[in-house]
This record gives C-alpha cells, sequence and structure tokens, in this order.
C-alpha cells in the first residue's frame, strides 16, 4: 500500500537546505553619519568593479530614505519606500555582478553567493527584495531615537532621530516566498525574529548598511583583494 504524500510538504523535505547562522546580538549600539564602507573595504573592493558600482549605488540609496530630496511632503513616505526597495535591488546585484568580475579576473574563482555567507542578516536582506517586489509594499512605522553625536571635534552633541521600521507583520511574509522552503522553519522565525529586533536600534536602513559592509568584507576576505 502506497502512503500518500503531500506535494508542499514532499517540495519542502527535498528542497536543499540553507543554514541561517546569527553572528551579532541584536544590539548595535552606534551608528554611522554617512553611508560608506569604510576606506579599507572601499579601496580593496574596486578590484571587482560591477560589485563596487552596486554597492556604492546601494548606499546612496539608503542615504536617501530618512529624508527624500526634491519631493514634495505627501510623497516622501512613497519615495522612503522606493528608496529601500532599489537599495535592496543593488545589494543583490553585488551578488549577480561577481560573476562577471571574476571572469574578468580570469583566475577560475567561485563565486562567493550570499547564501553562501550562511549570515542570517545577508540572506534575509535578499529575501526582503524579494517580498517588496512581489508580496508587499512596505509603509514604514517611523519612531524617535534619543541619540548623541560624536564628530566634527565638537564634543558629545544631544539630538534626536528619526528612524524607518519595517512592520514585523511584514517580515513574516518572508514565510510566504517560495525560498522559505530552503530554510529550515526555526531558523527562520529566529532570523526574523532577530531582524525585527535589531532593526528597532537605528532602523533597517542601518541593518541594510551593515549588510552591505559584512558581503563586501566576505568578497575581500574570499578573493584576497588588497587596497591599493
Amino acid at each position: 500500500m502506497r502512503c500518500p504524500i503531500n506535494k508542499q510538504t514532499h517540495a519542502k523535505n527535498m528542497a536543499p537546505q540553507v543554514r541561517l547562522l546569527i553572528h551579532q546580538p541584536p544590539v548595535f549600539e552606534s551608528t554611522s553619519m554617512f553611508c560608506l564602507l569604510t576606506k579599507e573595504t572601499r579601496e580593496a573592493i574596486l578590484s571587482l568593479p560591477r560589485v563596487h558600482q552596486r554597492s556604492v549605488a546601494c548606499l546612496r540609496f539608503l542615504q536617501q530614505i530618512s529624508n527624500p530630496s526634491l519631493v514634495s511632503e505627501e510623497h516622501k513616505e512613497i519615495m522612503r519606500v522606493a528608496y529601500l526597495r532599489a537599495a535592496l535591488m543593488e545589494l543583490v546585484g553585488m551578488e549577480e555582478m561577481l560573476d562577471y568580475d571574476l571572469e574578468e579576473r580570469g583566475q577560475d574563482e567561485t563565486p562567493l553567493q550570499i547564501k553562501d555567507t550562511e549570515c542570517a542578516m545577508l540572506i534575509l536582506l535578499r529575501e526582503l527584495r524579494h517580498l517588496q517586489l512581489h508580496l508587499v509594499t512596505s509603509t514604514f512605522s517611523r519612531e524617535p531615537r534619543d541619540a548623541v553625536y560624536r564628530g566634527g571635534g565638537e564634543g558629545e552633541i544631544a539630538t534626536t532621530i528619526t528612524i524607518n521600521l519595517i512592520p514585523l507583520e511584514d517580515l513574516i511574509k518572508i514565510k510566504e516566498l517560495k525560498n522559505a522552503r530552503r530554510y529550515n522553519d526555526h531558523e527562520l522565525d529566529a532570523a526574523i525574529e532577530w531582524l525585527n529586533q535589531v532593526q528597532l536600534n537605528w532602523g533597517i536602513a542601518d541593518v541594510l548598511q551593515r549588510g552591505v559592509q559584512k558581503y563586501a568584507d566576505a568578497l575581500v576576505e574570499e578573493y584576497h583583494l588588497l587596497a591599493t
């Protein structure tokens, strides 16, 4: 007697599993005022010119999220989400352009895909790109955060900034994506909860900026790139 097989369950069981490892606690004590890679990483990643271009584009879009320029007040919320969508696409573009840069290097190198890092932050940011394109068009929730500005030779200056957050109910919809079957259910739940907690520090743009830095650093290490 043959046992019936649920097609959806069978497909999930047969799908290759991608690990989702959480490398950092959900506490980022500080955030950068400027959307830039570190100087050393920026100079090293120039060896992968297409990847570098996509990283710059991603960071420039992120810079616009907090206060979109040349936009009427009624359109600012639309453009905040649009800039996030564009930034996520450019992060994925770094991965997509890597093939071409490595081919030009001619060293028979294997592309380091985001899933290969097993970094929950990077992998979920990649899935957010699919989420924003296909399932949701988020409107951010916005919250004030007390902060201390350090820099410019002026000592410490107390200030308040406004951060942009993706609602948790939207983040949970990552589980509805086709790619969700590639992940262990418990790891995916933990990763979504981690992402929600970590964005509460300085907003989703800060998380994405850290993601660009992390992926760029992984590429520098993988291909032994040197700052010029």
